[in-house]
């Protein structure tokens, strides 16, 4: 059964770009969900990464 990702759930990417890989934050929407693709916002950024970046539901494990 594949996960159901809504907005304000936490999640974990995976598989995705290094300096993300691991990193837990929350979803928000971004435009269509047709793209598939969700705004992943952390709540510490790291080391001058992000405070957000948007990944496909792919990379995205629900918590």
């Amino acid at each position: 059964m594949k996960p159901k990702f809504f907005e304000g759930c936490k999640v974990k990417i995976q598989n995705f770009d290094r300096g993300y890989d691991g990193r837990i934050g929350i979803l928000e929407t971004i435009g269509s969900k047709q793209n598939k693709e969700w705004k992943v916002v952390f709540e510490w950024p790291l080391g001058g990464l992000a405070g957000h970046v948007v990944v496909p539901e792919d990379n995205l494990q629900v918590l």
